[in-house]
């Protein structure tokens, strides 16, 4: 099995299970390992930036990010100043189009997201526990989207008992202004960028040809990140369709053992 370069990986439904708080044992000393070798390890995920840091707390300064499901690209380094490689915003009337309208969805939450940040709405209890408690996003309070103060680089629908309706309501109206994946069980997302987009843009900061990486993933908003790598893996425990379009891969740190 060729060496890769770069190890580009998902989190939720990918490293660890949805609604798992924390990291696989053996992670930090599979990465490790893998750094030995002169493999990079990144995570490209729709979390924020100080999110994916707190869950990679034993080394958040030796690994790669990519957040916003490709919006920013983050290098290696300290969490302040914010070492970002690239970002790609959304409009700013688009984005608070969004917002309205998914709050608008009965039993439907909007979160945005800037470089740095997330967003919500003061009166989204059960979001702000989700972001809060279960993600440790840095995250402001607002009562209306006009407040927010940086370049947009994400929106997301949280949407715990409608996901299915909510996609009915915001795909025909905003499916051809932007893209709209299914992020989880739970989740909409919504960028101007992909995760294949950040995977592209950090190989080319860092002189890594895409054909030396290999990815993981488990849903649809990873699929350009599976396409963009030399090797893609799909998740043995994603929809039959998603199965079908790569090599399925039952468990992320067995699979990279195999290139130690």
């Amino acid at each position: 099995m060729n060496k890769p370069k770069l190890v580009f990986c998902d989190i939720d439904g990918t490293l660890i299970p949805y609604g798992y708080g924390g990291l696989p044992e053996e992670t930090y000393s599979v990465v490790r390992a893998l750094r030995e070798r002169g493999i990079g390890f990144v995570l490209n995920s729709g979390r924020q930036y100080h999110s994916m840091r707190v869950l990679f707390s034993e080394m958040p300064d030796e690994i790669y990010y990519i957040g916003e499901n490709g919006g920013v690209v983050y290098n290696c380094g300290p969490e302040e100043p914010t070492p970002i490689l690239r970002y790609k915003e959304i409009d700013r009337a688009l984005a608070l189009g969004i917002a309205r309208s998914i709050e608008a969805i009965d039993g439907s939450y909007c979160v945005a997201n800037d470089i740095y940040t997330s967003y919500c709405l003061r009166s989204s209890t059960e979001l702000i526990s989700v972001l809060r408690d279960g993600l440790s996003n840095k995250l402001d309070l607002i009562d209306d989207w006009d407040e927010i103060r940086g370049p947009i680089a994400s929106m997301a629908a949280y949407c715990p008992h409608n996901l299915e309706d909510a996609e009915s309501v915001l795909h025909p109206m905003w499916g051809d202004k932007i893209h709209m994946a299914c992020a989880g069980p739970t989740w909409w997302d919504f960028n101007n960028a992909n995760k294949g987009d950040g995977l592209i843009a950090l190989c080319e900061a860092l002189g890594v040809d895409t054909a030396d990486t290999v990815a993981f993933g488990d849903n649809w908003n990873d699929v350009p990140m599976l396409e963009a790598a030399g090797t893609g893996y799909i998740m043995s425990t994603s929809s039959a369709e998603l199965r079908a379009l790569f090599p399925n891969c039952d468990n992320v740190l067995e699979k990279l053992k195999e290139y130690l």
